[in-house]
């Protein structure tokens, strides 16, 4: 058994529980946390497929993506060994 201390009200008080899960809930969080997560991470890609153009060649398409933005001087040589 649990102690569980709670507000209700003006005060505080103190619920005895058992924590014993049922198995539905169990199979509830199962299948809802990644479905969840899931539609978390669309949300978030949403955002970056807004911002990319689809072009086309004779061969396959492609997608121009901005890597970086506001350079000064968006080019440079770079002499390696």
């Amino acid at each position: 058994m649990t102690d569980v201390l709670y507000r209700r009200g003006a005060g505080w008080r103190l619920r005895r529980r058992t924590g014993t899960v049922t198995a539905a809930a169990v199979s509830f969080l199962r299948s809802a946390v990644p479905l969840m997560l899931s539609f978390l991470l669309l949300l978030a890609c949403q955002g970056a497929a807004e911002q990319t153009e689809g072009h086309a060649s004779r061969e396959h398409p492609f997608q121009v993506v901005p890597v970086v933005t506001g350079l000064e001087h968006p080019w440079a040589v770079a002499f390696l060994p």
